[in-house]
């Protein structure tokens, strides 16, 4: 819970795009994607785990490739299953647009590396019939930052993250042409972090 509400407050920069949280529904309850990033353009539907890679899959080696299929599979069923949920026009999910297109976005504690590629991926993992891509929580963070104020954001990700070339793509391809930015929560976060230090070396060396 605690990184998906994280993923969500970075999702929140985005100043021109509606972000809208997980909705609940049916008895017994269950849930949709944790967030949707809604523009004209298109919306993003977006599942993030808490996942971190295990020694085999850091090392290449293929007993990592269940451990990944499964940590990451969960996240594409997520998808798979909201995605269904806004083509099928379910109650729950009414207020959700489903007028334009689709794209799915995983958000990893940690990186997965070269998972989005289907050359070392494309037998492992189960791929929803979105196009639907995976990034880390660093790489969501610089990306956020970058298209903070954009005002084609819907656009930037639709063409980043609709479309797949032999390398994967990925969400920085969405930054393109505009400049590198700080992010402002994690200046915010630092800035509360090393106060006490600043504070303790003044008192120390006035």
């Amino acid at each position: 819970v605690m990184f998906e509400t994280y993923c969500g407050t970075m999702l929140g920069l985005l100043e021109h795009a509606e972000v809208r949280p997980e909705i609940v529904y049916g008895k017994p309850e269950r849930k949709t994607v944790d967030h949707f990033v809604i523009s004209p353009e298109a919306v993003v539907l977006v599942e993030e785990k808490s996942a971190r890679p295990t020694r085999a899959t850091r090392l290449g080696e293929p007993a990592g490739d269940d451990d990944t299929a499964n940590k990451l599979g969960n996240a594409y069923d997520q998808i798979e299953r909201t995605a269904q949920m806004i083509r099928d026009g379910h109650p729950a999910v009414a207020s959700i647009p489903s007028d334009r297109p689709l794209i799915g976005l995983v958000v990893t504690l940690e990186p997965f590396h070269l998972v989005n590629t289907d050359l070392f991926y494309g037998d492992v993992l189960r791929k929803p019939s979105i196009p639907t891509t995976i990034a880390s929580s660093h790489e969501l963070e610089g990306a956020v930052a970058s298209l903070r104020g954009a005002p084609d954001v819907g656009r930037r990700l639709l063409d980043a993250l609709g479309t797949k070339g032999p390398g994967g793509a990925r969400i920085s391809d969405a930054c393109d042409g505009l400049a590198d930015a700080p992010n402002p929560l994690l200046d915010e976060a630092w800035e509360r972090f090393s106060q006490p230090l600043s504070d303790l070396a003044a008192a120390i060396d006035p």
